[in-house]
């Protein structure tokens, strides 16, 4: 290979994504076992998670928030149980190979990370971007244990992949993928309501997309966010009214005298 060659072959992409990929494994796996979080939620979640998976069990919600309102407390989305089963059970429930097993995950997210936000912005954003996620200490610690936080990171990198596929394409269909994992990603999360208020001033007050777009913003975040709505219907809104009491009554509790994690 002369060094023409050789020039060439190191400005692909498919160099550069190999080399980021291999960089983002490797900085993780130094001292994995040592450095790893695998505490109270974890726990928890993952005994659920067995227990559906040993009953057999369909459930529309999952774990509940971490503070509560006169001990009534909200319920996220059951993906945050159902995601993490495949880690466990690929496994055999070893909390370390599976946080490691999300880690190999994350690893991958660089891939529709990437390519969303070249089709976005351009290659010299989307090589930035990859780079900060595989380097940055906060994304080195957020993408190295299982916990419902780090998935909505790593499913974050798949809305920016479907992101970059409607700009491409902008086609119905692949932004209607799109709104329904902005549902998905909710239930992993209520905070992700802040982002999808971005979306929606993005798309229909700055893009000014049309009405049958907004229909489909409406209907793929249904989708995604299906469990819970169905859980709210049949329960006269509970998880509702409790957000609502939380949010505007001064009487809040929290778990008193538990030490939280600093993550």
């Amino acid at each position: 290979m002369n060094l023409f060659n050789l020039k060439k072959f190191l400005r692909q992409e498919k160099f550069f994504l190999f080399s980021i990929i291999f960089l983002f494994i490797f900085i993780r796996s130094l001292h994995f076992t040592s450095a790893l979080n695998f505490s109270r939620d974890q726990a928890e979640f993952s005994l659920r998670a067995l227990e559906i998976w040993r009953n057999k069990e369909i459930t529309l919600i999952g774990p509940t928030f971490s503070a509560n309102i006169h001990g009534r407390y909200a319920f996220q989305g059951p993906l945050i149980y159902y995601f993490l089963l495949v880690f466990l059970l690929l496994t055999n429930f070893d909390p370390v190979a599976a946080s490691y097993l999300f880690m190999l995950f994350c690893a991958t997210m660089i891939i529709p990370l990437y390519f969303g936000t070249k089709w976005l912005l351009g290659k010299p954003a989307a090589y930035t971007l990859a780079i900060l996620y595989t380097l940055l200490p906060y994304y080195i610690n957020y993408t190295r244990f299982i916990w419902n936080p780090n998935f909505q990171l790593a499913f974050s990198a798949l809305v920016i992949g479907a992101m970059g596929l409607f700009q491409k394409q902008k086609t119905k269909s692949s932004f209607f993928l799109l709104s329904c994992l902005l549902g998905l990603t909710l239930q992993l999360h209520y905070q992700f309501l802040l982002i999808i208020a971005g979306f929606w001033i993005y798309y229909f007050v700055i893009r000014k997309l049309s009405f049958h777009f907004f229909v489909l913003f409406l209907l793929g975040i249904s989708v995604g966010f299906s469990p819970l709505i169905l859980f709210e219907l049949r329960n006269h809104f509970y998880n509702f009214q409790t957000v609502w009491l939380f949010l505007f009554n001064s009487e809040k509790t929290a778990h008193g005298s538990v030490s939280l994690s600093p993550h």
